[in-house]
């Protein structure tokens, strides 16, 4: 969803790696900021990135704004997660 955003206007307040980790399925993704782009997601982890954790469904809510924000954990910049978290991600 972050492309077609990023194509409508609706650019990701992201200025640092953020790690996005499910706690149920142990996956996690990376998004990278980019200049004039959308974050480049990646299937890895990044050292000393941001971090949200919580359940496939609680995150997923959290990005779809059906959950608040913190309703899953966040570890790092609160600053620029919650920046993130903010902006308008979906449609």
């Amino acid at each position: 969803f972050l492309p077609r955003m990023h194509a409508r206007g609706y650019v990701a307040q992201l200025t640092a790696p953020l790690m996005v980790r499910t706690l149920d399925t142990d996956h996690v993704w990376t998004l990278t900021p980019r200049h004039d782009a959308p974050p480049h997601a990646a299937v890895r982890t990044e050292p000393g990135a941001d971090l949200i954790e919580g359940s496939a469904a609680d995150l997923l809510r959290v990005l779809w704004k059906r959950l608040p924000a913190d309703a899953v954990a966040w570890v790092g910049n609160h600053e620029r997660i919650g920046a993130f978290l903010a902006g308008r991600l979906t449609s």
